[in-house]
């Protein structure tokens, strides 16, 4: 994937690192889940059970599973890399911020901060004024029997190959007249629905037609359906400079000689300058897949576990997905004493080591951006290491996309945070450079707090564990006022999901947290972080809960107006439609975030 974080993550993209998958199953056993390629489970005990980290064999404890990375983390969100916004005419252009803080849980610890960030031309809506290079595009779609499955925590959604239909047909309307286009389709064997053809000369209407009629059936041979994909990408002629995509929707139910043959069958493409993007549909994609192709050059990959938000990135986020602006970037520290800790934002960053003085990214691909100028995913973020006062330098350096190789050098200084400049407990006089960096270190604190909870509710029963384990609880009301503290002063409404999760996991566990003051209140419900009392009522004018736990007034749906309300809409926990109206919507209707969950309640 590389490039601008995990720009193609959408996992988190609509639950917004929702943790959206909180399925509750029973389980009677005391040994930790086996957590598997992105999801982080933990073992959460009924409130009137026990204060042990663990479970004894009689108790039954409710399974939580969390979808918590640092690569979901930075997708869910947009940062600004620039304190104002302007207009790029480059297709690359890196930056440097950084950020000298105190750790909220350790005052005594200073840290220091390397943002990177890049910006081109085709960022937001520099893609639509430009317009994306054309395009020679394979689509290939998994019919095996396994998609027709709903996905996983939607008890409402539609089978997966209903939504892949779906969004083929708005993936359609994104093509342009000088595009080609070609769909393959595959269980066992493959059958090309429709040849590469040139999109001005396509009876769409009668593709259309076809792509209603597919279904799902038998088993899966990935492999099949890359070999036609390439195959019919042999038939472009050699004055057709377009760029080179196959395109996958599958749920990735293969073995592992299949999916091993089809990772080297993309790398070898990428050598080629055919270049993949897979979409995992309803599932995680195996974390050696990402990883593979995370460091395949033009490629890119998109985990995907809802249906709207899956219609919403082909709606709103092909164009970027499909434009590759950098290849083999390479950031390295040319000053003596300073160097990397750690890095955040990439599957690529994750190797990054204690010391080490240089990384690298295959490809960076453009990104979307708000209606205030700040990038989706926009920031790579480091923890660095620094020996003195003197400039922090860098040497960046890049292909283009054709092949010229291009190189940049910055440096940035910080400003050194003391414990005698905190103002009082819990705050502190940290310096960031933008804001951007200020909230890309709050999700990574959030990031490790959270994964380091949920390890401790998963430990082995042990004095040693449960002294840690309560030092963790201990801990937990700290890091709720620095995480509050923190979302106010960025007045940042995006964060109030990781805000009511911490809220909800203290009220789950009994963990007490400090009462809002009447100043933060007001923040919040200027921010729509949680509900403003209504003017009648002065029984609920100090309610802190956040924003959709309240129940609506009305108790009939409000697109049908008939029936009752009893479905939960996930992330924004609205109540507001019935069981037939809510799979027919996409979006809230009440605050229009896209539905990732619907459940059904009893009111």
């Amino acid at each position: 994937m590389g490039g601008k974080a995990p720009r193609q993550m959408i996992a988190s993209v609509h639950q917004r690192m929702r943790f959206a998958k909180r399925k509750a199953t029973l389980n009677s056993s005391s040994q930790p889940s086996q957590a598997r390629g992105r999801t982080a489970r933990r073992s959460s005990r009924s409130r009137s059970r026990s204060r042990s980290p663990v479970y004894s064999d009689e108790e039954d404890a409710k399974v939580i599973e969390y979808d918590v990375t640092y690569e979901s983390s930075f997708y869910a969100h947009y940062f600004a890399t620039e304190e104002v916004p302007k207009p790029k005419t480059d297709l690359f252009v890196p930056s440097i911020s950084n950020a000298s803080t105190i750790d909220p849980l350790n005052v005594s610890e200073k840290e220091n901060w390397i943002g990177v960030s890049f910006a081109s031309k085709f960022d937001g809506e520099g893609m639509t004024k430009i317009g994306r290079p054309n395009l020679n595009l394979v689509l290939v779609l998994d019919v095996s029997s396994s998609m027709n499955w709903g996905f996983l925590g939607d008890q409402l959604s539609k089978h997966k190959i209903e939504v892949c239909k779906t969004c083929i047909l708005k993936l359609l309307t994104q093509l342009r007249p000088d595009d080609t286009f070609g769909l393959v389709i595959f269980n066992t064997a493959s059958t090309v629905i429709q040849p590469l053809t040139k999109w001005s000369d396509t009876k769409v209407d009668e593709l259309k037609t076809k792509i209603n009629r597919l279904r799902a059936s038998g088993g899966t041979v990935i492999t099949t359906g890359i070999e036609s994909a390439n195959k019919m990408i042999q038939t472009v002629e050699e004055s057709n400079d377009s760029a080179n995509r196959i395109w996958f929707f599958t749920d990735m139910e293969v073995c592992t000689t299949d999916g091993q043959s089809f990772t080297n069958l993309i790398q070898k493409n990428s050598r080629e300058a055919v270049f993949s993007t897979i979409s995992g549909v309803g599932m995680d994609l195996e974390s050696s897949i990402i990883e593979r192709i995370s460091k395949t050059a033009g490629c890119n990959y998109s985990n995907v576990r809802s249906s709207g938000g899956f219609e919403d990135y082909v709606e709103n986020e092909f164009n970027y997905s499909v434009t590759p602006i950098a290849f083999s970037v390479s950031i390295n520290i040319t000053s003596k004493n300073h160097s990397f800790k750690s890095g955040f934002g990439t599957p690529e960053l994750r190797h990054v080591k204690d010391g080490d003085k240089s990384c690298s990214l295959s490809t960076v691909f453009p990104s979307r951006q708000n209606e205030n100028g700040e990038t989706r995913s926009g920031i790579l973020l480091f923890r660095a290491n620094s020996k003195d006062g003197k400039p922090m330098k860098f040497r960046v350096s890049w292909d283009d996309v054709n092949g010229v190789v291009h190189e940049q050098t910055m440096e940035t200084t910080f400003k050194e945070a003391t414990k005698d400049e905190m103002k009082d407990e819990g705050e502190d006089e940290s310096v960031y450079s933008v804001s951007g960096i200020r909230k890309a270190i709050l999700l990574v604190r959030f990031t490790d707090f959270t994964l380091q909870y949920i390890k401790c509710r998963q430990m082995t029963s042990s004095v040693a564990n449960l002294k840690k384990f309560e030092e963790v609880r201990k801990a937990y009301p700290k890091f709720v006022n620095y995480f509050k503290r923190e979302m106010i002063v960025l007045k940042d409404p995006g964060l109030g999901t990781e805000y009511s999760h911490l809220i909800d996991d203290a009220t789950a566990d009994d963990i007490p947290v400090d009462e809002l003051t009447k100043q933060e209140k007001f923040a919040l419900e200027d921010m729509k972080i949680i509900k403003k009392p209504p003017p009648s009522s002065s029984s609920s004018s100090t309610s802190s809960a956040p924003m959709g736990q309240d129940q609506e007034d009305a108790t009939t749906c409000c697109v049908c107006l008939t029936n009752a309300k009893n479905i939960l809409l996930r992330p924004c926990r609205h109540v507001c439609l019935c069981d037939e109206c809510a799979p027919k919507v996409q979006k809230c209707p009440l605050c229009s975030e896209v539905i990732t969950k619907r459940t059904k309640v009893y009111l």
